[in-house]
């Protein structure tokens, strides 16, 4: 005869093996499994911003400038964990072809740039002549990268660019000449942190 109920407490511990269950049917499992036992690579927890304002800085070349509005913050469960960071901005520039280029920090250390090189500018991205002025348009840059920060505190990711040229404006989710019409658009731009289980 089938065995149609189970009594409470009546299955002593380490009795039931992985092996032994075929099936799982009608199942009312709630809760949620614990960070520790989470499998590697699982996603444990995000965080994002998005940015739907403008911003825009005029600099002296070769200095860092923070996107407003464009950081995420996150705490990581276990030192061993990393955090997939992702973000898409869209730049303009006025005037001549810019060299531009960006990267993120990581409680303001930059994180996965290029090795240092003379007096070359270390970034995740960087091109020269690429923004033309005379079109207006606007660049969607994408950014994906791991990274291990090795903490259980928390950590800040921070968009930054830089105008590695001349001393001319940048703009964020905007074109250089930004005019009412049809050819206009206002962008927005984002920033997501994710921890994996390492």
């Amino acid at each position: 005869m089938p065995l149609s109920k189970i009594k409470t407490n009546s299955i002593a511990t380490g009795n039931i093996t992985s092996a032994l269950i075929t099936s799982v049917a009608n199942t009312a499992i709630v809760g949620r499994i614990a960070t520790a036992q989470q499998p590697i690579g699982a996603v444990l927890q995000a965080n994002s911003a998005i940015k739907t304002d403008t911003f825009s800085f005029s600099v002296t070349a070769r200095t860092w400038t923070s996107v407003t509005g464009l950081s995420a913050a996150i705490t990581p469960s276990s030192t061993s964990n990393k955090v997939l960071v992702t973000a898409v901005v869209s730049i303009s520039a006025t005037n001549t072809y810019n060299a531009m280029g960006g990267r993120i920090t990581r409680n303001g250390t930059a994180v996965a740039v290029g090795d240092t090189s003379s007096n070359r500018q270390s970034a995740f991205f960087g091109s020269d002549d690429w923004l033309s002025a005379a079109n207006a348009n606007q660049a969607q840059i994408y950014i994906s990268f791991l990274d291990s920060p090795s903490t259980t505190s928390a950590v800040t990711y921070q968009l930054q660019l830089i105008n590695d040229r001349d001393t001319e404006t940048i703009y964020v989710n905007r074109g250089q000449t930004d005019p009412d019409g049809s050819q206009a658009f206002r962008n927005a731009s984002s920033i997501t942190v994710m921890e994996i289980a390492g």
